[in-house]
């Protein structure tokens, strides 16, 4: 709840078996529901951190999910990797486990516009010997305070740099059918495919923007449930594509 004030309470008032979405999980070394986690300061500086998430799997090496929430942090990781790669610094989890040449960024609202940012910046910059496989936009939404021109909310107006100068990857682009940022976001799916870039386009029927973040709907709404299990199956799908 926010009031006027600014202040926020955080009290969960929702059904207490649900409570726990609200409560931090502190990272654990050992598998539990066959994942690990470690939280890991990339950026000393600045205190950046990630938490890396490693599957029980028989596999050597896994594509490298990177899901983050602000633009100089996700390159800071993506620079943090290309460090690793080279051999520079150290995380053994990763350099066990990770395929430094199949790099999926992933994004939801407006972390899904900095997937475009952060790997247009990458493209421009070469990330050798880390390789960008592809990107995941879920839902992109608009930065606070800018307008339907400003380059990262549209990257595809007159402000922004020509797509067809953009190094990007390939992309999966998720829209809601109810989401009100739906307009802008088939036009940016025109506007690659025009530019010739590499962009495939799953629409989310019946869905409003960030459904799969409702774990209430999802756990309890088999519509819900049902488009849910289709977005993970078609990022799964993507990635073993790229």
């Amino acid at each position: 709840m926010v009031f006027e004030d600014g202040t926020v309470d955080r009290t969960w008032r929702g059904p207490p078996e649900y409570k726990f979405l609200t409560t931090p999980v502190p990272p654990h070394q050992e598998f539990i529901d066959g994942v690990l986690t470690r939280d890991v300061i990339i950026d000393p500086i600045r205190g950046t951190r990630v938490r890396i998430y490693i599957p029980e799997t028989d596999k050597t090496k896994l594509a490298l999910m990177v899901h983050f929430h602000a633009c100089d942090d996700a390159y800071s990781a993506l620079l943090w990797l290309q460090n690793l790669a080279r051999g520079e610094s150290a995380q053994p989890w990763l350099q066990t486990h990770a395929d430094f040449e199949r790099i999926f960024l992933i994004g939801d609202s407006t972390g899904g516009n900095l997937v475009h940012q952060v790997a247009a910046r990458a493209g421009k910059d070469g990330l050798e010997p880390v390789r960008l496989a592809g990107g995941i936009m879920l839902h992109p939404g608009l930065p606070e305070g800018s307008n339907k021109d400003h380059p990262i909310t549209c990257p595809m107006g007159a402000a922004a740099p020509p797509l067809t100068e953009e190094g990007l990857p390939a992309m999966l682009l998720v829209v809601a059918e109810m989401d009100l940022l739906k307009d802008s976001e088939l036009d940016y799916h025109e506007a690659m495919k025009k530019a010739g870039k590499e962009i495939e386009l799953l629409i989310n029927q019946g869905m409003e923007h960030s459904f799969y973040l409702n774990k209430i709907a999802v756990d309890n709404d088999q519509v819900t449930a049902a488009r849910f299990e289709q977005l993970i199956s078609e990022i799964i799908n993507f990635m073993n594509r790229h």
